[in-house]
């Protein structure tokens, strides 16, 4: 998976494992959670997972969590955008778009997509 071009809020797709910590830009919501669920599906059947961070660091991770961020231009705060997915978890909701009323501050009104 590749980073999007910088964009001002994007999708952050975050990836975590024994000791480190990845995350990768996206410019849509529909790519952000199309990446995570395959890393999601990936990361279950025990397989390393492919993962090129913003930077442009490229590398296999063993994956043992995903979730998706984004940043709150409102408030210059950094929000869940879902509920993250840890290998061993059951969440059924686990990298699903949280509803708007979750959040205890006002959000922009692309907050859904660009």
């Amino acid at each position: 998976m590749s980073p999007a071009d910088s964009p001002a809020d994007p999708f952050l797709v975050e990836i975590w494992g024994s000791g480190y910590g990845h995350c990768a830009a996206f410019s849509t919501m529909d790519d952000a959670y199309t990446a995570a669920r395959a890393i999601r599906e990936q990361a279950l059947t025990g397989e390393a997972v492919a993962f090129t961070d913003r930077f442009g660091h490229a590398g296999l991770y063993r994956v043992l969590g995903v979730g998706v961020r984004r940043r709150n231009r409102l408030t210059g705060r950094l929000l869940a955008h879902a509920r993250s997915w840890n290998l061993g978890s059951e969440r059924t909701d686990a990298l699903l778009a949280l509803p708007d009323d979750w959040y205890d501050e006002p959000l922009p009104e692309d907050w859904r997509s660009r």
